[in-house]
């Protein structure tokens, strides 16, 4: 069971405080606004996981972290996989939700405003890359702020130049540049690696080719977060060496973390 959903289903009908961001990414849920509170958003509380919450009016966009005060309320629906027979366990769905009673934003500090400056227009390249060392640097602390960023389509970097690829083939003269725009979601993307990945030098490694430069592929962040939060950075690298260990044994497959 999900953080937030432990929680709010310990607290069910009561008034409660949470802290986290809102996120474009949507997970299954059941929705059902009330009458007072039509406008639907999804939140990532800070605690892990996501939950829908119901607003009065549009939710503030806030670029740091929102302070919300609300009502749990439950909803009951019919089961989450239609069309298969119920399990006595499935045959009542049941989901705890936040109707938001107020709102607040928090400033942005420390790598809450690193995350901000990744993406501000005004800022120079210089003091983007000095911010993402910052957010480098803070290690397991940055995880779950990447995480919230993993959809933010403002820009990094515009007009970077790409160099040809490796296997481009043979031409009687250079191809043209592959000038793209960086999305600051690219850089909080390759940062979470970064964090995870430990510095080891397995006894496996090779210099010959391999099928993929990544050693790692996390096909849903929030759920890994989920599970692995409660450990520490070295926890987490010490963890992985075995799987850098079969990366290099299977020529370069990037091991799948759940």
């Amino acid at each position: 069971m999900l953080p937030i959903v432990d929680y709010l289903t310990r607290h069910a009908g009561q008034k409660v405080t949470i802290y986290g961001r809102l996120t474009d990414e949507i997970h299954q849920h059941m929705v059902m606004p009330p009458p007072s509170h039509q406008k639907i958003a999804y939140f990532r509380p800070d605690i892990g996981g996501q939950t829908v919450i119901y607003l009065a009016k549009t939710a503030p966009a806030c670029q740091g972290p929102l302070k919300l005060v609300g009502q749990v309320v439950e909803l009951r629906g019919s089961s989450k996989r239609p069309g298969e027979p119920p399990s006595k366990v499935d045959q009542t769905y049941v989901e705890h939700q936040l109707r938001v009673e107020s709102s607040l934003c928090l400033p942005a500090q420390g790598l809450d405003a690193d995350l901000r400056l990744l993406g501000l227009e005004e800022a120079s390249l210089a003091q983007k890359q000095k911010a993402r060392e910052r957010l480098y640097q803070g290690g397991k602390n940055a995880i779950p702020l990447l995480i919230g960023h993993l959809r933010d389509e403002r820009n990094y970097e515009k007009g970077k130049t790409l160099p040809p690829p490796l296997n481009a083939p043979v031409h009687a003269s250079p191809p043209p540049p592959l000038v793209v725009n960086v999305p600051v979601s690219q850089v909080a993307s390759e940062l979470l690696y970064q964090i995870i990945t430990p510095i080891y030098s397995s006894a496996y490694a090779s210099r010959r080719k391999v099928y993929n430069s990544d050693l790692f592929l996390v096909k849903d962040w929030e759920k890994w977060w989920a599970k692995n939060q409660h450990k520490s950075l070295a926890q987490i690298h010490t963890e992985l060496k075995p799987k850098v260990d079969k990366y290099w044994q299977t020529k370069g497959t990037a091991q799948i973390l759940d």
